[in-house]
């Protein structure tokens, strides 16, 4: 009996030692999660992007607190008929863009944006400034008068190689 009891008293010794190895695991916060929907979360242009919060079992929309920078933009999250979390986000700085949920009991999630000009560019690097493309227009009004006449000049007569210049009349 005694061998028994003792035997007994070392596996609840073991089982107590298991259980308080994974109690602190059990405990632990779930860490909240943000995604960026509307598109990769380093190509987002033009100062918004639509974010899911991925919240914890336990943890409603009631209780969490999303900002970005020190602007509180909780506001603009709802619980969509599917259950989902989803909320667009304007106001982005150009470059890199933080967006933190918190919770309390749950970790905090974060998103990191980048976000470009609206007229790019997103994957070429920054706009060369080489090229007639990039010249600003002229504004003399004699070289626009050039530059429209040869526009709108009638094209060449057809099946001559060449043209020659007509002669104007000249009164005397």
């Amino acid at each position: 009996m005694q061998i028994a009891a003792g035997r007994l008293g070392v596996l609840l010794a073991a089982a107590a030692a298991t259980l308080a190895s994974l109690a602190p695991a059990a405990l632990a916060a779930e860490a909240m999660k943000i995604s960026v929907v509307s598109n990769c979360a380093d190509l987002v242009s033009g100062g918004d992007a639509l974010l899911e919060l991925h919240l914890p079992r336990g943890v409603s929309l009631d209780h969490v607190r999303v900002t970005h920078g020190r602007r509180n933009v909780t506001g603009a999250f709802e619980v969509t008929a599917d259950g989902r979390v989803l909320g667009l986000v304007d106001g982005l700085r150009l470059g890199r863009n933080e967006i933190v949920a918190r919770a309390k009991g749950a970790k905090p999630g974060r998103a990191v944006i980048v976000n470009h000009p609206n007229g790019g560019p997103v994957f070429s690097g920054p706009r060369s400034s080489r090229g007639a493309a990039s010249r600003p227009p002229s504004t003399s009004s004699a070289t626009s008068r050039r530059a429209t006449a040869s526009t709108t000049a009638p094209p060449a007569a057809s099946g001559s190689a060449t043209t020659r210049p007509t002669r104007r009349a000249t009164s005397r």
